[in-house]
């Protein structure tokens, strides 16, 4: 369809006119348009063949130009003259283009769009669309998938854009074509035009990495690592290299975890790393990047392996079996388990006096680990007090083992106290009524500086059950006991006396025996008795008498053989023997009844 005064760029090309029409004069062309120039007269304009209604494009005044699309048309004036075949050509139109955005970066989408402006000398058709196409060369052979049309619209503009997310690097280049329409011929922009290429850099690629343990772990673990690539080109290709650290700025190499080749972006585990030293160490995955993809490392911080020191165990066993007896000289022995093979340090053995190991009765050695990784033995201790004591042993730890203590309470030693025996000896074990009688008594089996007590008790039962009378209580001085008291004993019979040793910290209490020492009290001999082996030599004592007391001659001794010292005896002398007999037996009631009382 014509549109008149539309303005779009056309090629014309004039063709021959008919035969006796003087061109340029009348009416002429050029594209879009025919100009005529009579200015009496109209012009009816067909298409080129038959003058009919049907092809009677238009009908105009003379002497003006008018726009019309390109094709063979005839001029015919109302005055019957003819301009046979005028031609119209179609103008050349071109077409500047913008495209946007001009840079990204491979792997990562992005909308791009191009935009197509048309310069038409003279007129142009509205919603004609304008093709668009990127291309990853400049040569216009390989699309790469981004390509569509968008319509003209009345300013000369049409437009194309959609999603794209390159899968390289590189320069991609823009083709815009306008296939032209009724009044412009077609074109095609240039292949690199300023503004109609889209430059896409390298990924800028981030690389994250998963340890396959969990902190912390146990030396002797093995750990890998795992590394994920984000933002790369689905094509991504290069290599990843894990190394271990011993520092968080990673620039002290423990040991390297391999190189993996990458292949589609995705990458290898690590090589599996023991570790076989406590500590904390810190992996970093480095990406080498390829055509596509920038380089990448991952944070140093981001991932730390804590291996944890090795938890062994102490036990420990006394060199003698409880109880023990003071003076016993005792060491003890310790074994470390579940430490690392080539552990090392110190084991501290020290006795305690209380079962919570707070209060130190004595050191007994810190004794330095054998290459062996054995722990020697403590120091020999003697033990001269009894109780119980507790034994502790303390592993120092290294680098690879924690320190360890043996249970408090699971080690103890028992000085037993001593089991001494008491023995007694009796100033006298036989006396008179009236006799002053003391008890001695020597320990034995206590220790040199043995304290305590000792009670000395008069019983006048051989069960030692009904006290007579108590003789006193002495203390112990280093193992020596002084006697009993004076003890005046007034009655006839048996006493058995028994001293009791209290003890102290150090010896048991000891008592000794009741019928192993007795005491026997006989009355006060008189004057008439006689004792086997012995002369009675009677002596009269009166009682509130003073003096000397009276002791009678004693009678001739019978020489046996009917003779006698002095000859017969005399019946005087017996006669006064009788009487003081009887007077000596008198006395000797006397005293009897005393005692009784």
């Amino acid at each position: 369809m014509l549109v008149l005064g539309a303005m779009i760029a056309l090629t014309v090309t004039l063709l021959p006119a008919a035969a006796g029409v003087a061109l340029g004069h009348d009416a002429t062309s050029t594209c879009d348009s025919i100009k005529l120039s009579k200015s009496n007269l109209n012009a009816n304009i067909y298409v080129h063949g038959t003058h009919t209604t049907g092809t009677l494009v238009m009908t105009v005044p003379g002497n003006h130009t008018y726009t019309i699309a390109s094709g063979h048309y005839d001029v015919v004036w109302t005055d019957g003259v003819e301009v046979d075949n005028l031609s119209v050509g179609k103008c050349p139109a071109t077409i500047t283009t913008v495209a946007s955005p001009n840079t990204g970066k491979a792997g990562v989408a992005m909308t791009v769009g191009d935009t197509a402006t048309l310069h038409a000398p003279v007129t142009f058709v509205t919603g004609t669309l304008v093709t668009f196409t990127l291309y990853s060369d400049n040569t216009w052979t390989t699309s790469t998938g981004v390509t569509g049309s968008g319509a003209l619209n009345s300013s000369k503009i049409a437009s194309y854009s959609q999603s794209w997310t390159p899968a390289a690097a590189g320069t991609y280049y823009w083709r815009a074509s306008f296939p032209g329409d009724a009044y412009n011929s077609s074109y095609v922009s240039g292949c690199g035009d300023a503004n109609e290429t889209v430059t896409v850099g390298k990924a800028s690629p981030t690389i994250a990495t998963t340890l396959s343990a969990t902190n912390p772990v146990a030396i002797g673990t093995t750990v890998h690592d795992s590394a994920t690539l984000t933002g790369a080109t689905s094509n991504a290709g290069g290599s990843v290299t894990y190394t271990v650290y011993t520092d968080d700025t990673c620039s002290t190499v423990l040991q390297g975890a391999g190189k993996k080749t990458v292949s589609g972006g995705s990458v290898p585990n690590s090589d599996a790393i023991t570790f076989n030293n406590a500590g904390t160490w810190y992996w970093q995955a480095v990406y080498s990047g390829d055509d596509n993809n920038a380089p990448a490392t991952s944070p140093c911080k981001e991932e730390t392996l804590t291996v944890g020191k090795k938890g062994p165990t102490i036990v420990t066993t006394l060199s003698a079996t409880n109880p023990v007896a003071i003076g016993t000289t005792v060491h003890d022995s310790a074994i470390i388990s579940n430490g690392t093979a080539d552990i090392s340090g110190t084991v501290t053995y020290t006795v305690y006096t209380d079962d919570t190991c707070s209060t130190v009765l004595q050191g007994a050695g810190t004794k330095t680990l054998t290459v062996a990784h054995l722990v020697p033995d403590s120091d020999a201790i003697t033990f001269n007090n009894a109780g119980t004591w507790y034994w502790q042993a303390v592993y120092s730890g290294d680098a690879n083992n924690a320190t360890a203590k043996s249970t408090c309470k699971e080690e103890t030693l028992t000085v037993g106290k001593n089991g001494p025996t008491i023995a007694t000896t009796l100033s006298k074990s036989r006396a008179e009524v009236g006799t002053v009688i003391h008890d001695s008594a020597t320990l034995a089996g206590v220790t040199a500086d043995a304290g305590g007590t000792v009670k000395y008790t008069v019983f006048s039962d051989a069960t030692c059950r009904t006290v007579a009378q108590e003789a006193g209580s002495v203390n112990v001085n280093k193992g020596s006991v002084p006697n009993s008291n004076d003890i005046p004993f007034n009655n006839v019979g048996t006493w058995y006396w028994q001293a009791v040793y209290s003890g102290d910290g150090n010896n048991a209490g000891a008592t000794s025996a009741c019928t192993e020492e007795t005491l026997v009290i006989d009355p006060t001999p008189g004057p008439s008795q006689t004792f086997s082996g012995e002369t009675a030599t009677p002596t009269i004592i009166i009682h509130g008498a003073t003096g000397t007391p009276f002791v009678p001659t004693p009678p001739p001794t019978n020489s046996g053989d009917g003779s006698s010292n002095g000859g017969p005896t005399p019946l005087f002398p017996v006669a006064i023997c009788l009487l003081f007999a009887g007077i000596g037996l008198l006395g000797v009631q006397s005293q009897l009844r005393s005692m009784r009382r």
